[in-house]
């Protein structure tokens, strides 16, 4: 299983459509795409009209650089760890699913994904992986919808992301034992 079969689960099943919630940070969604990402990836501001009509293409170009590419998905040997890992790092970022990989694993918390954080994650069982990953990742979601989260307005957001990792950590659990990337190949080539 690759980022192709990754990144048309993520759409089609997490993401996907146009969105425009008033509380919503990153403004206009499409294909899960924020209207901010979107900015970045055409180096220009975008219209609601653009957002509305972003060429899928365009979407997973940026899922594969942005995300994939990011948390090192060709790497990793496990499909539900890579997924796991991916789909935090759209929801969350990046940072923030490398943090809560690298707590999983036991390794030193520092937000970047390198070749000790890979190692570690290579090296784990999948099931204790997935299942400590996603009660990571709702706590976070439980603290960004309180009063002391960032932003108070992701009250209304809470619902749906409890559900998208419950979603998620079964998808990825019933995926144990596939290998991701390729073949689970690992590449160091260029790391610090």
């Amino acid at each position: 299983m690759n980022f192709s079969v990754a990144v048309n689960h993520l759409i089609d099943k997490s993401e996907g459509g146009f969105v425009n919630h008033p509380s919503d940070k990153g403004k206009a969604t499409n294909w899960g795409i924020t209207q901010k990402v979107y900015e970045l990836y055409k180096g220009r501001a975008v219209s609601l009209d653009e957002m509305k009509n972003m060429p899928k293409s365009d979407a997973i170009a940026i899922y594969k650089k942005e995300y994939w590419d990011k948390i090192m998905g060709d790497s990793i040997k496990s499909y539900a760890i890579a997924y796991s890992m991916f789909d935090q790092a759209v929801n969350g970022g990046v940072s923030s699913a490398v943090k809560m990989a690298q707590e999983v694993a036991g390794v030193s918390i520092d937000g970047k994904m390198g070749p000790i954080t890979l190692g570690a994650i290579n090296g784990i069982n999948e099931t204790n992986f997935v299942t400590r990953f996603y009660a990571l990742a709702e706590k976070r979601y439980r603290y960004l919808a309180t009063n002391e989260g960032p932003n108070d307005k992701d009250q209304d957001f809470i619902e749906g992301w409890l559900n998208r990792a419950k979603n998620i950590r079964e998808y990825a659990l019933s995926n144990v034992g596939k290998t991701a990337g390729i073949g689970g190949a690992i590449i160091l080539t260029g790391l610090i």
